[in-house]
Order: structure tokens, then sequence, then C-alpha cells
């Protein structure tokens, strides 16, 4: 499979699934802190909800970065 070919700086989109509650998108805004993005409650379930974060990388480094900060939050169940 051949990588594709990104070029930087460009919007990317983290879609991310977690334990349902208010507090799952306060605990993500946390996390990001200062960085320049967008928020977006795209669905819920009984147990789980899914957020859809848009922002803008630097390079594939920094998306990488994003990837596995996003991921290691105990609330996150899944990156994609």
């Amino acid at each position: 499979m051949e990588k594709p070919d990104i070029h930087y700086p460009t919007s990317w989109q983290y879609r991310i699934i977690g334990k349902k509650g208010a507090s799952l998108a306060t605990e993500i805004e946390q996390l990001l802190g200062n960085t320049n993005y967008t928020l977006e409650e795209t669905n819920t379930t009984s147990k789980y909800a899914a957020l859809k974060i848009t922002l803008i990388v630097a390079s594939e480094k920094e998306r990488y970065a994003y990837f596995d900060l996003l991921k290691e939050h105990p609330s996150v169940k899944m990156v994609l």
C-alpha cells in the first residue's frame, strides 16, 4: 500500500469514541489546551459518545503526536 501524499500544513480530522458523559468533550478540550480546533459531537449510544475534532497539523510528526495524545486519554476508547 502506497503512503498518501499529504501536504502540510493541512486540516486534519480525528474521530473519537469514548465513554458517554458530559465530561468527555470537556476532558478533550482540556487535553488540547490552546490548540485552535473545532469539536463536534457526532453520535451517541447508551454507553459511548463520538466526537469529531478538526485542527491544523503542521507535519506528519505533529499529526501522529495528536493521535497518540488522544488515544492515551483514559476516557477515549478509540481514535480514527
